[in-house]
């Protein structure tokens, strides 16, 4: 299984045993669905989400079996993964070192990712070209061979 730290658990809500996360993703796709896993810590504690919400700046979830803020502050502080392996939507995070062909061409390798406001950008190698991560310059994502298309006037 391939982990991905999606964030870090801040603070406890209320009595019942939410918690609040500090996302480190710009584009959290479907993570905090309820049913899906999350792993919390070192270890990787396995627990399923049993609600979601967005509070401020906070993602807001319970999580099954901690059902008190007794049950949750033993793991205060501590760090937020996903099996990246099932996620539904590509998360931009992980789309370094991927090849980009633009226009069917070769343009070099996705080395960093620029958070905006609206959207992220790929930066494709060193050349710094900039490509806007929307629909209308992305054509296709390959995960299995780590491959973009894009078509996006340079």
């Amino acid at each position: 299984m391939e982990y991905l730290q999606v964030g870090k658990y801040t603070n406890t809500h209320g009595l019942k045993g939410e918690i609040k996360i500090m996302l480190e993703l710009s584009n959290k796709g479907s993570i905090f669905d309820i049913g899906n896993t999350i792993y919390i810590g070192k270890n990787k504690v396995p627990f399923k989400i049993m609600s979601y919400r967005r509070h401020q700046k906070y993602d807001m979830i319970t999580l099954e079996t901690l059902d008190s803020i007794e049950a949750v502050l033993p793991y205060k502080g501590e760090y937020i993964y996903i099996n990246s392996e099932n996620m539904k939507k590509t998360i931009v995070e992980n789309l370094i070192d991927y090849e980009v062909y633009n226009n069917g061409t070769l343009i070099g390798l996705v080395v960093e990712i620029l958070k905006g406001t609206k959207y992220d950008f790929i930066v494709v190698s060193d050349d710094r070209i900039i490509i806007p991560y929307i629909n209308n310059f992305i054509v296709s994502i390959d995960k299995d061979n780590k491959i973009i298309k894009t078509n996006y006037m340079i």
